[in-house]
């Protein structure tokens, strides 16, 4: 809180961890039941008043469609695909 106090022209920080791949988003909706369907039968909602028009990304099939943001940092896949072996 401090922090804000001291800096309060800096933009708010937005926490966005995922950018939906356009090989996910544009998945059919019959593609994306079938998948969640036969990846143990995976059901998604919305709930409550305030997420109703809440935008519920696809699945993705693949590491590569998780993570193709982070191909721009070649250090930080070869950590994760070292491990992953």
């Amino acid at each position: 809180m401090q922090f804000c106090l001291q800096y309060p022209d800096l933009p708010p920080i937005k926490k966005v961890f995922y950018y939906e791949q356009p090989s996910v988003a544009n998945m059919d909706e019959e593609e994306v039941e079938k998948f969640r369907f036969d990846n143990n039968k995976i059901m998604v909602e919305n709930y409550g008043e305030s997420v109703q028009d809440r935008h519920i990304p696809n699945p993705v099939r693949t590491f590569g469609e998780a993570y193709a943001d982070y191909r721009k940092s070649p250090a930080f896949l070869s950590i994760i695909l070292e491990r992953t072996i």
